[in-house]
């Protein structure tokens, strides 16, 4: 077993130093931040510039730092830049809002902006009314620049906040295109930026909106280990923190996150000897390993995982090691899946993401998972009792091999993997071969065989329906409606998705493919009511919208239909340019205008 094992995790100290964890850095935390002047005051002209920035970043880049530490600091007195108001960092989460009536992420917003206002006085004020006061108490000529971070909570699935997600965008699009000389900066992850894309327009979005956030290179990276230290009695040695920065850097890429950055150097600072005032090599290797550094902050993440989920530590280690290292002892890609993900719940693989332990990219639509950091890799294996080679199993090895072919855009090697997986499998792996099976379905679906798809998501049903996995079944039987409506097959696609729907009766976009299949079946009035369904319960869905105009029109309500299509352009305003939504309105007004005229 390895010297990890040993090691534990680090002893907690009040002192961290002149670095600060894993908690990101605030603004009284200036002093200490470096490595980002460069994106502070490219970020700072960008803002005080446009109407609306969108600083996005993978979790843990460090965007809430760089907002605190590195942006709000440079407006403050004696700065020579252009001064500004600059409203306290804003929140919208929901567990923030102080205020007892009214829309939560109103709520959480204003309580956010200003922090010391009795919640009293804050209740019936609008964000276009806040705003406007805060705009005369700043003067003429002062711009004045409101931050809100961690905007992706917005985009939680909440349930019966659709009409609050709404009437949330409406309001605060109307503060930023009435109220004058305010400055919008929402900083967002990556993976929710999709969701806010549509809204931007109407948020004053432009061609300078966005501000993409990466890892730190090595030269920043150095700067951030180095230049904190400066204001201690200690200092590195020529070359250490170069070691330090390299071992840092991962997947062969020149990209530190910061993140790991600040974990591996409290790592060390809390290790040194109280004696040593020159961090050289041999004190940095004997008590500044990041792998150690690293493996500590994992076993933090699988005690508290543990302890939230219910699975035990021993399973969550063998789940890290045997899904996300491969027999090479390097890091592998998994696909998130549903209601599972390499055979743990898809919520587990999300708090694992959320504490920086793994990672998420969005590949073809799909979520897909690694580990942070090549380092996790040897205390992974360590806690598990594995080495590489006793990782997945042959079979298991080959199904991961064809998700990573997939993702990796080469459906003909992932197929080949697939069917390699069922081929190797015990007769008792039956979740196996029905993954593998659906599998081949999605890459027939890619290739455009849907005769084989149909089979293959057939043949994982049934393998699913084996386990009495509803929850998949219902999953592949809305993928073979939604293949039977782009065929015509209206009543097959209606059959499928009648059913898909009653196990997944949550989703929206199930529900708008039957409502398709519905219509193309001669049923307009039964897909108005499947619409109707779906928009009481998510007023702001836009294809439900989009879905029902189309009914509207078919039951020769054009009025109504008109409405429906006002609407999801309120809240998308580039469908206003799409053809098929200006047919709709055309065809619309072409109705009404007969309908208005006296007969002949």
């Amino acid at each position: 077993m390895t010297d990890y094992l040993n090691r534990g995790i680090s002893t907690p100290s009040v002192d961290l130093g002149p670095y600060l964890g894993s908690r990101p850095f605030n603004t009284d935390d200036h002093d200490r931040f470096f490595g980002r002047a460069e994106e502070a005051e490219a970020l700072r002209r960008r803002w005080i510039g446009n109407r609306l920035v969108v600083l996005h970043g993978a979790s843990g880049i460090g965007k809430t730092s760089l907002l605190r530490a590195g942006v709000i600091p440079l407006f403050g007195v004696g700065r020579p830049h252009r001064p500004a108001v600059v409203l306290p960092v804003g929140r919208i989460s929901l567990g923030s809002g102080r205020l007892p009536n009214g829309n939560p992420y109103q709520r959480a917003l204003l309580s956010s902006w200003s922090p010391n206002t009795p919640s009293e006085q804050l209740a019936g004020r609008t964000i276009v009314g806040f705003l406007r006061r805060r705009r005369e108490e700043a003067g003429a000529g002062l711009p004045l620049l409101a931050p809100v971070d961690q905007f992706e909570e917005l985009f939680v699935d909440v349930p019966d906040r659709g009409q609050c997600h709404a009437e949330f965008l409406g309001e605060l699009a109307e503060a930023v295109a009435s109220v004058s000389d305010v400055h919008l900066l929402l900083a967002v992850r990556e993976e929710a930026l999709d969701d806010l894309e549509p809204y931007l327009p109407a948020l004053g979005g432009g061609p300078d909106s966005h501000f993409p956030l990466e890892p730190l290179d090595s030269e920043a990276a150095l700067e951030a280990v180095t230049k904190p230290v400066e204001r201690t009695t200690r200092s590195y040695a020529a070359g250490v923190a170069e070691q330090l920065v390299a071992e840092l850097r991962s997947g062969g890429r020149d990209a530190i996150e910061p993140l790991h950055l600040q974990l591996a150097c409290t790592a060390l600072w809390r290790a040194l000897p109280e004696s040593a005032r020159t961090i050289t090599l041999g004190v940095r290797n004997a008590h500044g390993d990041v792998g150690v550094s690293l493996g500590d902050f994992c076993v933090s993440a699988v005690e508290e995982v543990s302890a939230e989920s219910g699975i035990p530590e021993s399973e969550l280690w063998q789940w890290l090691a045997q899904a996300f290292v491969t027999d090479l002892g390097t890091r592998g890609t998994v696909y998130e899946g549903t209601p599972e993900t390499a055979g743990v719940p898809v919520a587990v693989a999300r708090e694992f993401e959320r504490r920086h332990i793994l990672v998420v990219d969005y590949r073809a639509g799909s979520r897909w998972y690694w580990l942070s950091h090549d380092r996790l890799v040897a205390p992974i294996l360590a806690m598990a009792g594995l080495t590489p080679s006793q990782g997945l199993g042959a079979a298991q090895r080959q199904l991961r091999a064809a998700e990573g072919a997939l993702a990796a855009g080469d459906p003909e090697l992932a197929a080949h993997r697939a069917v390699e997986a069922i081929r190797l499998s015990a007769d008792g792996d039956v979740r196996l071969r029905a993954d593998a099976t659906s599998l081949l379905a999605d890459i027939a679906v890619r290739q455009g065989r849907t005769g084989e798809a149909e089979r293959r998501y057939g043949e994982a049903a049934g393998l699913f329906a084996t386990m009495e996995d509803l929850t998949a079944v219902g999953r592949l039987l809305a993928a073979t409606g939604s293949l039977h409506l782009r065929c015509g097959r209206f009543v097959d696609a209606i059959a499928d998705l009648q059913v898909a729907a009653r196990v997944s009766p949550g989703s929206p976009e199930l529900k708008v493919d039957l409502a398709d299949a519905l219509c193309g079946a001669g049923q307009p009035q039964a897909a108005h009511g499947v619409l109707t369904d779906v928009l009481t319960v998510e007023p702001g869905a836009v294809d439900a919208l989009l879905g029902r105009a189309r009914t509207l029109l078919l039951l020769g309500q054009p009025d109504a239909a008109l409405d429906d299509l006002d609407s999801a352009v309120r809240i998308s305003p580039d469908l206003a340019r799409r053809t098929d939504v200006l047919d709709m309105r055309d065809q619309a007004l072409a109705t009404v205008t007969a309908i208005g005229e006296p007969a002949a």
